[in-house]
């Protein structure tokens, strides 16, 4: 089940989405609902690197942000600047 075909989604939706599209659950945070959107942040941090992903899931089209984080320890996101 891909982000796209999602309709109403819930948290516990975009979290199977998600592991359908091979992120584990240790990748996925901060799942919550927000009115019609989910949103969540994918962390994609490996060898030292800093990505992250936040995502919403509801309106008409995914959005996905990149974010970066610390190379080291808990995951919190920071916005990139562009």
């Amino acid at each position: 089940m891909a982000l796209h075909d999602l309709t109403g989604p819930t948290p516990a939706m975009v979290r199977a989405a998600l592991n359908g599209l091979g992120y584990l659950d240790e990748r996925i945070h901060d799942l919550k609902k927000s009115g019609a959107t989910t949103q969540f942040f994918l962390v994609l941090r490996e060898n030292g690197g800093r990505l992250g992903l936040e995502g919403s899931v509801g309106g008409e089209e995914p959005v996905m942000d990149n974010v970066v984080a610390p190379a080291t320890g808990p995951f919190v996101a920071e916005r990139s600047q562009h």
